[in-house]
């Protein structure tokens, strides 16, 4: 795997994960043989090579295609019943209570009233390019697309931190009218 490493000896990779709900449908890859031998680094990383796609713009600016709108609640009940929620564990928390962290709270709240199915979380194959570089952040939008294909899902949900999200909310905007990005 190349090292891309900037002035400070530090390296720069994009990794993936994939969350697959319910763990069931998990579709079974192909196993890896157990081996008593070391694999070498070079067959590894051609089992886990994910070829860099090169992105062209053709000159539009995602970004001018893209509109605010005002975001409006279905219903006030919602945005006062989570502030209530955000209030009564401050309120506990500045009165010394015995409260949970947040999380602990909340998981508490919601422990009985919500269905839910485990999940199995798989590991890509990390690709060995800056992070923030379009031709990498494409890349990954079009594995996780292929994903979504050999899964049969009709949406793909990316999660990116916001400096990424912004140029992938660019390259989703630029791209053409009923392309698949508009399933992401």
């Amino acid at each position: 795997m190349a090292k891309i490493k900037n002035s400070h000896n530090t390296l720069h990779i994009m990794g993936v994960i994939q969350i697959i709900t319910p763990k069931s449908s998990v579709l079974e890859e192909e196993p890896l043989s157990r081996t008593k031998q070391v694999i070498s680094a070079k067959y590894f990383a051609a089992k886990a090579h994910v070829p860099i796609q090169v992105y062209h713009n053709n000159g539009v600016v995602g970004y001018s295609k893209i509109t605010a709108k005002n975001f409006a609640y279905e219903s006030d009940t919602t945005a006062s019943f989570v502030r209530k929620i955000e209030m009564l564990w401050l309120y506990g928390k500045w009165n010394n209570l015995s409260l949970p962290s947040w999380n602990g709270y909340i998981e508490r709240l919601s422990s009985n009233s919500m269905d839910f199915s485990i999940s199995r979380i798989l590991f890509l194959p990390f690709i060995p390019q800056p992070a923030s570089d379009y031709n990498t952040i494409y890349t990954t939008l079009l594995c996780a697309l292929e994903n979504a294909k050999r899964y049969g899902h009709d949406v793909c949900i990316v999660t990116f931190d916001q400096p990424l999200y912004t140029k992938v909310r660019e390259i989703v905007a630029a791209a053409p009218e009923g392309s698949d990005y508009q399933r992401l």
